[in-house]
């Protein structure tokens, strides 16, 4: 079984710093966590807001 998952951050009306915050702290968590999954060949590439492409090994 193969499955896509493509996240796309959506900017809120206005800015909340609280929003923003979880927001940032949840991506970084998501990085960290594909990055060091052993399972995953995963990279991370500098277009626009940036784009993550993992692959199961």
């Amino acid at each position: 079984m193969q499955i896509m998952c493509i996240l796309k951050e959506e900017f809120y009306h206005g800015y909340n710093e609280h929003r923003h915050r979880t927001a940032t702290n949840r991506l970084r968590e998501y990085i960290k966590r594909v990055s060091e999954d052993d399972t995953l060949d995963t990279t991370i590439f500098n277009i626009g807001d940036g784009v993550a492409i993992s692959i199961k090994k």
